[in-house]
């Protein structure tokens, strides 16, 4: 992952951690901020202009499947409502000394909950970075350190979600439609336009109260 998505992660923690102690200290009742980490799989479909060289008009695409992973932290504005910011990054899986497609979003989340526990509708728009990394097929450092991608390319993503919240967890289907539209390959060189990953996941996670 780059370095700005690492140090995302870093803050992160730091955040969730920070909302463990504070609801540890101060009881539910009082309780204002939460955390959260999910861990899913899902897949992102890829929508491009100019993928396929041989096509004369329209939109090509192309699906891949692959893990994510999780975190947030944020304000608890009441019983029902949360607000956060959420950060989320899908890989396409395990590839030793191969390209790597990876997708990483930030996003500023609100959530409601009609019930204190139940079912959840959450809502969002942020960020979104597409890459093409070097993979090394090791789970704990999947994209090689100090390697630079082979294309990659910033752009803005909406996100929509549904779920089920339990006493500390939460079960959620997340849909993600993101525009990086213009990807650039090492040099600045144009790889592709008009291109749109759309990312369909289902994860599980830890939410502090």
């Amino acid at each position: 992952m780059t370095a700005t998505a690492r140090s995302v992660l870093v803050l992160t923690v730091l955040l969730s951690g920070s909302a463990v102690r504070a609801n540890a200290q101060i009881g539910r009742n009082l309780g204002r901020f939460w955390g959260g980490i999910g861990i899913g799989y899902g897949s992102a479909t890829f929508y491009c202009d100019s993928c396929n060289r041989r096509r004369t008009s329209g939109t090509d695409h192309k699906r891949l499947d692959g893990w994510t992973l999780s975190m947030g932290a944020g304000w608890t504005a009441s019983p029902h409502v949360r607000y956060g910011l959420e950060y989320r990054g899908w890989l396409n899986g395990l590839k030793p000394g191969d390209s790597l497609p990876t997708i990483e979003m930030g996003t500023l989340l609100v959530s409601y909950t009609p019930h204190v526990r139940g079912p959840m509708l959450e809502g969002g728009a942020g960020v979104a970075h597409y890459s093409l990394e070097h993979g090394t097929g090791d789970p704990t450092t999947p994209i090689e350190e100090g390697s630079s991608s082979y294309a990659a390319g910033w752009g803005r993503h909406f996100l929509l979600g549904v779920g089920w919240e339990f006493r500390s967890s939460a079960l959620r289907v997340t849909y993600s439609h993101a525009k990086e539209r213009t990807i650039h390959a090492t040099g600045d060189g144009t790889v592709a336009f008009g291109w749109s990953p759309r990312v369909l996941l289902l994860e599980y996670g830890y939410r502090t109260p």
